[in-house]
């Protein structure tokens, strides 16, 4: 005899939530049920709560977390204006699990497969003005003369609604990232966050990155805290943390052992769930969520060929310093914040895409057959307390390596035509021989036909 279970189903096979009166108390229920042979595992269904942090600064009209120039030099964004001269993305899904999305302008031509699983109907509305400015991070329409610019161009967003007017629990965010699998997203935006994991939300996550190939990001909390919640707390989910204009550690953000990655998660302008026509400064690391998410997904428009484990490895490596860390994966920081430019060219890590360590003699490597130069220019150590080396390849032609200061300021400069590897060392002085002060310098490096623009902190 097959007995029928009784409860909603989860849609992840043989897992229901159960509902009861009030005359036992959960701890009872849970003990009742899991008495039973019938019964595999029986667990408290936890609230989930929006990683979110309400800025009260001053408002600013430009996205400072996309620039490389511009009047942003002294702060830490993530370059992508730099990486969309290189690549600006692929129409691939990237699911935002949240508080759904409304009809905006700036979203229009955005939206797949859209599902509410508070109301149970194809029309996640937010209510809650958070779902739809993560949406806007990720992939707002871009270059069309208005709004905000999404990080992947043509990305497209699968709305799944698993919280709504400030509840959410974590059988509902489980349920939603298995209709994410089962309906093509690419990535898993996560902006919400429980202080409890259970069976249950483990057993998605895997059904999604271990299973399905699918890569899960999600916020590590607001909390002020050592306490990474969950579902990053999880080995499969990418963990991130924020991390203010300046570089620092957003005093707000959570850290711990299994944060991964930090990116900006203050005064992020974005779209807005006010009018279809509005944009709002947003922060948290609710913001920081759909930073790596767009970055994300547009390194695999880059490299399609990798999987979600070679991708995941390659964004470890696609990094530069927080403010104060050295190059090495923290509590704070993680492996580091994460760069857009970095992420759809060579990296900056200590190894390739595929896991492959990148030699210091080695001139290029392959990503998913696709040669990445190493041309690109190296400083390091940055931040710089005594000394810093530039360190590029040149082919015998030219060259020209000047440091400025962040007015435009010439501090020093070197020529020469060496061939093959080029290291030059600054020892933090200015032609006079005085030692520079603290702050932003920049590192350009050109030839007759190239330049590239580096930034390092010198801090003594």
């Amino acid at each position: 005899m097959t007995r029928k279970p009784v409860g909603k189903s989860l849609g992840m096979g043989n897992t229901y939530l159960m509902s009861f009166d009030k005359k036992r108390t959960v701890e009872e229920a849970i003990f009742d049920y899991s008495r039973s042979r019938y019964v595999e595992y029986a667990e408290r269904d936890y609230y989930t709560e929006l990683c979110i942090t309400t800025p009260n600064d001053e408002y600013y009209d430009y996205q400072w977390h996309h620039h490389t120039f511009g009047p942003y030099l002294q702060w830490y964004p993530i370059d992508s204006d730099s990486a969309w001269d290189i690549e600006t993305g692929a129409p691939r899904i990237v699911a935002v699990l949240d508080t759904g999305i409304v009809d905006h302008e700036d979203l229009n031509g955005k939206v797949v497969h859209p599902w509410d699983f508070i109301e149970g109907d194809g029309h996640p509305q937010d209510i809650d003005n958070h779902g739809t400015p993560v949406s806007g991070i990720i992939g707002a329409n871009t270059n069309n003369s208005h709004g905000v610019a999404g990080i992947c161009w043509p990305a497209k967003i699968m709305p799944v609604k698993i919280h709504s007017d400030g509840v959410g629990t974590t059988g509902t965010l489980a349920q939603g990232m298995t209709y994410a699998v089962n309906h093509g997203a690419w990535v898993l935006n996560c902006s919400v966050a429980s202080y409890w994991g259970t069976e249950t939300l483990q057993n998605a996550v895997e059904y999604a990155y271990s299973s399905n190939g699918r890569l899960v990001v999600a916020s590590a909390g607001n909390n002020y805290g050592n306490h990474i919640m969950y579902p990053a707390a999880y080995s499969e989910v990418i963990a991130v943390g924020a991390t203010t204009k300046s570089g620092f550690r957003a005093y707000f953000s959570n850290w711990g052992r299994e944060l991964e990655l930090t990116a900006p998660g203050v005064e992020i302008h974005t779209t807005s769930a006010q009018s279809n026509e509005s944009y709002m400064p947003f922060g948290g690391t609710s913001a920081v969520a759909p930073v790596v998410s767009g970055v994300a997904i547009l390194a695999w428009s880059k490299f399609g060929g990798l999987n979600n484990v070679q991708l995941r490895k390659w964004l470890q490596s696609c990094v530069r310093p927080g403010n104060g860390q050295t190059l090495i994966r923290d509590w704070y920081f993680g492996y580091g914040i994460i760069n857009a430019c970095y992420a759809v060219t060579s990296g900056k890590g200590g190894e390739n895409a595929s896991g492959k360590p990148i030699s210091e003699s080695e001139d290029s490597v392959l990503v998913n057959n696709v040669k990445i130069s190493l041309a690109d220019t190296k400083v390091y150590p940055n931040p710089a307390s005594n000394v810093t080396y530039v360190r590029f390849q040149n082919d015998g032609r030219n060259y020209e390596v000047g440091i400025f200061d962040i007015s435009g300021r010439k501090i020093c400069d070197w020529t020469g035509n060496d061939e093959g590897q080029v290291s030059v060392e600054w020892d933090l002085t200015q032609g006079d021989g005085s030692r520079v002060s603290e702050g932003i310098y920049l590192i350009k490096v050109e030839n007759a036909d190239d330049n590239v623009v580096k930034k390092v902190v010198v801090s003594h």
